[in-house]
Parts: structure tokens; sequence; C-alpha cells
């Protein structure tokens, strides 16, 4: 009886809010623009109940709108926007800063030990502000990681959780974070999520992570400044990359190939990249090029392939020229870590 007084409601007040919203997201797959009166007719809804349900879709991560009598989506999320750093160590024009990549939370593989020393470095060396190149959160392909996943974190909420509730909390420490295309990123491709967007608005509003910031997808264009530059003046640009494609055998090519297909008057001066799980540094086309390493072991997708992991983090010194803006040095430190078991071999014996 319940039953048929429920269709009888659904009948009389219209589709459910959720089923509307799934009819909008499978007739627009596809489109990034796709006539208002033509989505009514096609799921047999009013305007207004698929406006109500678009305003709900954009809550929830979507890249959805109305505008000019058109259901507009964006299928690929756009990337940062320039970010500025302004810190100064004294009066020397230095900026220090750590960098790190691919904590991958949710795997099995993570190094939540790495993670807290960098973190605990960070802390000792007066650092207030850190930027992870893409794959905070590890995602799920049924045909890469479903073996290798923690229990409860085989969906978005429970991936963002789990890393709310591990990763260093440091006070006067914010950590800025680019999304990216892969892990992530494969819940982006599957549903049309913005997925970074999604990421900081759990961590904002619902985690109490506030110290945690999606600067953009794919990449970031970071301006560094030093107090005593003019406003009119404008710093030097370092880069967030968290690029696509497979590891090369040298280890630099990958960085070097990407500054090379920069068109003139778009390179920036330091080139930050994650993705490949490598630590590398050298200078191409006048870019620095550094890649930061990772904070997970070699899990059996790099196994296969012959791909090693570099587990590490990067504390970076950029020397600023006040008046030219440029980057005038920059000093790097690399902290190589290893497999848990190489701790355990050179612990020393109770005695």
């Amino acid at each position: 009886m319940t039953d048929k007084v429920d269709d009888l409601v659904k009948e009389v007040v219209g589709q459910d809010t959720n089923t509307l919203k799934n009819k909008i997201l499978s007739t627009t797959k596809g489109y990034p623009s796709f006539s208002l009166l033509e989505l009514c007719r096609v799921i047999d809804a009013s305007v207004k109940d698929i406006e109500e349900a678009i305003v709900e879709l954009k809550v929830e991560g979507f890249d959805i709108e109305v505008q000019e009598h058109a259901v507009n989506r964006t299928f690929v999320p756009p990337p940062g926007h320039e970010q500025h750093l302004f810190q100064r160590i004294k009066d020397s024009g230095t900026i220090k800063f750590g960098l790190l990549s691919d904590t991958h939370y949710g795997n099995i593989h993570s190094r939540q030990d790495v993670i807290e020393a960098a973190y605990d470095h960070f802390e000792a060396e007066g650092i207030t502000t850190v930027y992870l190149a893409g794959n905070l959160i590890d995602g799920y392909h049924p045909m890469i990681n479903h073996n290798e996943l923690l229990p409860d974190c085989f969906d978005l909420e429970g991936q963002l959780t789990y890393a709310a509730e591990h990763f260093p909390k440091k006070k006067g420490i914010t950590t800025y974070y680019i999304a990216a295309e892969d892990h992530e990123g494969w819940w982006h491709r599957k549903t049309g999520l913005n997925v970074g967007r999604v990421m900081q608005q759990y961590f904002h509003h619902n985690l109490d992570r506030k110290d945690l910031n999606c600067v953009g997808f794919g990449e970031c264009d970071i301006e560094l400044r030093i107090r005593g530059m003019k406003k009119e003046q404008r710093g030097p640009i370092m880069r967030l990359s968290h690029p696509g494609g497979g590891s090369s055998y040298a280890y630099s090519y990958k960085t070097q190939k990407q500054v090379e297909a920069y068109q003139g008057g778009e390179k920036p001066q330091l080139l930050v990249v994650g993705h490949y799980h490598k630590y590398d540094a050298n200078y191409h086309r006048e870019v620095l090029n550094i890649q930061v390493g990772c904070c997970e072991d070699q899990t059996w997708f790099m196994r296969k392939h012959n791909l090693a992991a570099h587990v590490g983090y990067v504390i970076a010194e950029a020397k600023i020229h006040t008046t030219a803006g440029t980057l005038e040095s920059l000093k790097h430190e690399f902290v190589p870590w290893y497999d848990k078991g190489y701790y355990h071999k050179w612990m020393k014996r109770e005695v």
C-alpha cells in the first residue's frame, strides 16, 4: 500500500530530484551546450524543476549552469589561477617553502611516516607554505588500484575523510595542492565532477581542514614575491604541474620536453612537477625544473611497468631581486626516504 501511495505522490509532484539530476547529466553528457527547451522535452520536466536541479548539481561539484536558454557544461576543469606567495626570511630577499607530491591517501602504499616527517621538517625550518603537485588522494580505478585501497577508501568521500584525519596539521602551515587528471581525476572522467572543487569543499566545510587549499586542475602558476617589491613589479613565476603520460628512461627527458613545448612568453622561471614519482633537477630553456619525488612506495602498477619510486620531499629557498623581480638563485634540498625494511634493518640492537 505504501508503494502505491509513493507512486501516486510522484505522479502528482513530478520526478524526484535525484532521478531528475541523473537524467540531466546523462542527457547532456558530451554536449558543452544543450538547449534548455529541448532538455525539457527529452526528460519531460519543467524549466523551473531543471533549473533547481542544476543549482543542486553545481553545489555538488558539477560544472553545469543555465545561460541564455541553454544548459552549459564544462568537461575539463580550468587550470589554477595565478596565486601569490608572500613570505620573507628576515631581510635577505629570500623565501623558503616546502614541495611534495603524490601522497596517494587511501592506498596501502602511501607513506604516512614520510609525510609526517616532512611536515615536522617544514615546521623546524620555519616554513609556513607548502605546495603539493597533485594526487593528494589515490582515486579509484577497478583495473589499477582495486586491491590496494584501504577499507572505506573506495569512494571520494571515504578517501577525503581518511586524508583529513591523517594529513599532518601544523599551526601556521598552509598546504596548496592541485588536482590531477589521473587518480582523483578518475572520478572527474567518470562523472564530470570538478573534483578539485569538491575536494576543497569537503576539506573546508565538512572535515575542518581549512589548511588544505586546492589551487587548480592540472597546473597552477604561483607568483613569488617579497616585501619591498613595488605593486606593479612582477615577481618570478613558479608553476605547479601534474602532467600525464608515462615515465621516460632518462628522468630529465619529460620536463625538458615539457618546457620545449611552451610557447614563447609563457614559460615559468621554476617548474615543479609531480606525477612521475621521481626526483630530478635540470635547467632547460632558462627554466629550473624540479621533480619532487613522491610519498608512496612502489605500487604493483609501477612494479609491472619497471617504474621506480623516489620517495621523499623537497625544501626550496629562492632569492628574488627586489627591484628587478627576477629569480636570482634557487637552493633546494631533496630529502630521500627508502623502503620501510631499510629502517628496520639499520636500527640499533637492544642490549
